[in-house]
């Protein structure tokens, strides 16, 4: 007959059965952790070979031509081996890597395809799959084409979001595309050596963006694209155009400003109008649409900045101030509000006005470190604690004297005093920057207590500015103008490309894109309608994208 267990006797089978399986689960995990090991033990050759091959990531070492995976058991229970053999868990599709202490390393991103240098030398590939970021190494000494073996490589960019570098001519490049892991990928065999030829990184100095064109200028060369209808590029024809196209031969350009449709340029000290010339806002003393550069009457060649609003123009000549063009709510300054068709005094007398700045029907300018604001002011865009349009100069925070910088947008300023950042105006979109939507008829700190801002820049609805040479945005963003990857609008600033900080200039288009330089780069985003980024097509951009030359 079959004895029937009494409770006792079952608790005490059930307490033999645990300490069993304290002692033999453990051992089963040991000895798997064990066979691992051994496994790894095993192929020592490979490991000191993939050890060397990781090496590359910082002292440029770089073993043969070929670096083979470390055979794996694909049936290891990677937890087992411990946290400090850990690098990753295994996923499919993943190529793995030991290191000499038996870590396992994978990475499931290739290498980049298509690395190529272009004749201006720009190091450009194709998007990885699954990468994170890219490393850029320059190939030392020779370049060979068809085998990596006995190279030296130097990293000389890491972290790379974009797909594009500044390579320099006569230089070799080869581009590794990085996972989450931070681990990057072997780029072997013919294809990944760059060889950079031409004249060099394309270097931009200055960059204006109108509402739907934009201007830019490289060593004196004077540039221009976007729409085109009213001759605003000034090559001569109204055709549009998607990439950068250079106005005329000239190698002096100097200051430029990009208005509504019409631009605005120096060279060797005299000042040049062209495009759109309703309401004489070219100051050439009459009305006619120019597709070329034309000069501003007087033929004087003192003239040192220059900027173009909407309709109207301003500019600075042996420190006096000069407005003409659209005149409809006092923003040309000389109290009336009659149109005019060539330049006219500003106050006239005054011969100590520093910068200039153009907003759609507003004007704001900076003499002897006092800041002065005129014209449309419904949204207190003016900045003088009222809504009331002015036609001749007001003081704004009368008394202070160390105003630096300054910019009109649509319906809102902002400017620099002492290193902080002021804004007021309209602010529908959160354009001021200051946490919420309410207009405001006199400035208010952006991000209080920074002092470090340098150059400002207010777009139609948007603003963009650089602090400690990084650069942030914020404003209305339906066409991703802000530069942040995303469409939202955003009321305070927000950081463009991150962990960058050599932006240099800024400039917000009059309705809805954005322009900027980093390290001698241009890069644009936003609204691409008509070509007005310079990237060769009409597709809009929520991030920079690198201009560069046809």
């Amino acid at each position: 007959m079959r004895k029937k267990f009494n409770l006792i006797e079952l608790v005490a089978v059930i307490a033999i059965i645990g300490i069993l399986a304290s002692i033999v689960i453990p051992n089963i995990a040991e000895m798997q952790g064990r066979a691992s090991k051994t496994a790894i033990q095993n192929n020592m050759r490979n490991i000191q070979i993939a050890a060397d091959h990781f090496s590359m990531e910082r002292n440029g070492a770089m073993p043969t031509a070929e670096a083979p995976t470390v055979n794996i058991p694909q049936r290891i229970d990677f937890a087992i081996l411990g946290e400090e053999f850990l690098r990753s868990t295994p996923r499919e599709g993943a190529t793995y890597w030991l290191d000499a202490s038996g870590r396992v390393w994978a990475s499931t991103v290739g290498a980049p395809g298509g690395v190529a240098v272009s004749m201006a030398g720009v190091v450009t590939w194709s998007p990885v799959s699954g990468a994170v970021s890219y490393t850029v190494y320059e190939v030392v000494g020779a370049a060979p084409a068809e085998t990596m073996a006995a190279m030296t490589l130097a990293v000389v960019a890491e972290g790379l979001t974009e797909t594009t570098f500044a390579g320099e001519a006569g230089k070799a490049y080869i581009v590794s595309a990085v996972d989450l892991h931070g681990l990057p990928t072997v780029p072997t065999g013919p294809g990944f050596v760059a060889e950079a030829s031409g004249g060099g990184a394309v270097v931009w100095d200055a960059v204006a963006a109108g509402v739907s064109h934009t201007l830019a200028l490289r060593g004196g060369e004077l540039w221009a694209w976007g729409r085109n209808s009213e001759g605003q590029l000034g090559i001569g024809s109204t055709s549009q155009q998607t990439r950068p196209v250079r106005v005329g031969g000239h190698s002096d350009w100097t200051h430029i400003s990009a208005g509504r449709h019409h631009s605005l340029a120096i060279r060797g000290g005299q000042l040049f109008a062209w495009g759109e010339s309703d309401n004489g806002r070219l100051g050439t003393g009459h009305i006619t649409d120019q597709t070329s550069p034309q000069p501003v009457s007087g033929g004087h060649s003192t003239w040192t900045h220059v900027s173009g609003g909407w309709g109207h123009s301003l500019a600075i000549r042996g420190g006096q101030l000069f407005a003409w063009g659209h005149n409809g709510f006092g923003q040309l300054g000389i109290g009336n509000t009659t149109n005019q068709s060539s330049p006219q005094p500003v106050l006239g007398g005054h011969s100590d006005w520093t910068h200039v700045s153009g907003g759609a029907d507003h004007s704001l300018a900076i003499r002897g470190g006092q800041l002065f604001a005129w014209g449309h002011n419904v949204f207190g865009e003016l900045g003088i604690g009222n809504l009331t349009n002015q036609s001749s100069p007001q003081p704004v925070l009368g008394g202070h004297s160390t105003w630096t910088h300054v910019s009109g947008g649509r319906t809102h300023s902002l400017a620099i005093r002492g290193g902080q950042l002021f804004a007021w105006g309209a602010n529908f979109a959160g354009e001021l920057g200051i946490g919420n939507t309410t207009n405001q008829s006199s400035p208010q700190p952006v991000l209080g207590g920074h002092t470090t801002w340098t150059h400002v820049s207010a777009g139609q609805q948007h603003s963009l500015a650089i602090r400690g040479g990084q650069l942030f945005a914020w404003g209305f963003n339906s066409s991703g103008q802000l530069g942040i990857g995303n469409t939202p609008n955003q009321s305070s600033p927000q950081p463009v490309l991150g962990g960058h900080s050599t932006w240099t200039h800024v400039s917000g288009g009059l309705q809805h894109h954005s322009l900027a330089i980093r390290g001698g780069q241009l890069f644009a985003w936003g609204r691409n309608g008509v070509g007005q980024l310079g990237i060769g097509n009409t597709t809009n951009q929520s991030s920079p994208q690198l201009v560069t030359l046809p």
